[in-house]
């Protein structure tokens, strides 16, 4: 979604700004979701490697998330970019984390 359909969207129902910043921040959280599946697929990550954007942003199927990037860690790995896999350890773990804390 554009800021422009936002900004016609908050002008029209007359949103209190703090309603309007929790909009912008999570138009801006999807769309850097989306650069980075996008990102990832143009890296080699296969389409049935990626994962749907609302399964980060909402915290639904981490599994595909994480096998994600465990796809892009082999791909950076086959490319040269990563010699050692602890930062994609250190990813996983991350996001194990997050599903822990659901």
């Amino acid at each position: 979604m554009s800021f422009r359909v936002l900004y016609v969207f908050f002008n029209r129902h007359n949103l209190s700004d703090a309603v309007q910043q929790l909009c912008i921040l999570a138009c801006v959280q999807m769309e850097n979701i989306q650069l980075f599946l996008n990102f990832c697929e143009s890296y080699g990550v296969p389409k049935t490697g990626l994962f749907q954007t609302v399964d980060l942003f909402e915290g639904r199927n981490l599994p595909q998330v994480l096998n994600c990037i465990q796809q892009l860690g082999t791909e950076a790995s086959m490319n040269g970019m990563i010699t050692d896999k602890v930062v994609v350890r250190h990813i996983i773990l991350f996001v194990i984390d997050l599903e822990s804390d659901r």
